[in-house]
């Protein structure tokens, strides 16, 4: 899965701010998800390991982000932050109408 939040400052703010809160509070969650300050863990801030997958953080800023991640899942956060020239850049010439 991959969770795109506007910049980088708020993927960082929405790991820590939101993510990590939900996991502690939510016992399902809690028990797929391990502690990030164990030594056992090598979950992140941009990266949340869970037997069987990973969770993805990115910002839609910097299309380097983007390059090396394959998903099945694309989840866009606050849309309307993101900046408009990256998204069009690289879209397809029939998709380009929309920018």
């Amino acid at each position: 899965m991959l969770i795109v939040q506007p910049t980088g400052d708020d993927t960082k703010g929405w790991s820590k701010d939101e993510l990590q809160p939900m996991i502690e509070a939510t016992p399902v969650l809690r028990a797929v998800f391990p502690d990030p300050k164990s030594r056992a863990s090598d979950s992140t801030i941009h990266k949340k390991r869970y037997p069987g997958g990973i969770v993805h953080i990115t910002g839609a800023h910097s299309a380097r982000g983007f390059h090396w991640i394959t998903v099945r899942l694309v989840l866009f956060d606050e849309v309307d932050g993101y900046p408009s020239w990256r998204l069009c850049r690289n879209a397809p010439p029939a998709d380009r109408k929309w920018c």
